[in-house]
């Protein structure tokens, strides 16, 4: 089972769909196991990236397979619903987690976090603008020569330039978040 280099998992009560995927994004496998089999089946897998939908039981399962070397993986399933081509069934539901762009951000995260940059941007803008001045004297240089909307797009650039110098371990988002460690 070396090979697989994503298992995508739909969890359940008593039975979960897993995917195996390759590195190239080949289907190996996508069927129905048991809880116990699932265990099983983490264990003698060699260590690679476990996809699940962000869920009540996710952060538990996803603490279970970091114990066996994985690296897990929680996407919201707004992130996945693009990517079912046929109807909504378990199934299809593991080989869409497995399709989603779990290394970066999906176009369609791109998009959302770039809206919130500039949301963001503009609101410190505003501020700037109402209170006369900031102390941060790029910006206020920006907003003084240049449109609200343009200085606010190179406030957000800047800000997603910070976000993306941060470590690779820091740096998650809600597209492929990691199960916080409980005691």
């Amino acid at each position: 089972m070396s090979e697989i280099s994503i298992l995508a998992i739909d969890l359940a009560k008593g039975s979960f769909q897993v995917c195996g995927v390759t590195t190239s994004g080949a289907v190996v496998f996508n069927r129905s196991v048991s809880r116990t089999r699932l265990l099983q089946l983490l264990g003698a897998q060699e260590p690679c990236i476990v996809a699940m939908e962000a869920c009540a039981t996710s952060h538990r399962w996803g603490r279970i397979a970091q114990s066996h070397g994985h690296e897990a993986r929680l996407i919201p399933a707004t992130y996945v619903k693009p990517f079912v081509k046929r109807q909504k069934n378990d199934h299809a539901d593991a080989e869409a987690f497995a399709e989603t762009r779990l290394g970066g951000v999906s176009k369609m995260g791109q998009c959302d976090i770039r809206r919130l940059l500039i949301i963001g941007a503009m609101s410190v803008i505003r501020w700037v603008v109402r209170k006369g001045g900031s102390a941060n004297r790029w910006l206020e240089s920006l907003v003084s020569r240049k449109l609200r909307m343009v200085a606010a797009v190179a406030l957000a650039n800047k800000m997603a330039r910070m976000i993306w110098a941060l470590p690779s371990e820091q740096h998650t988002g809600p597209w492929c978040q990691k199960p916080h460690n409980e005691a």
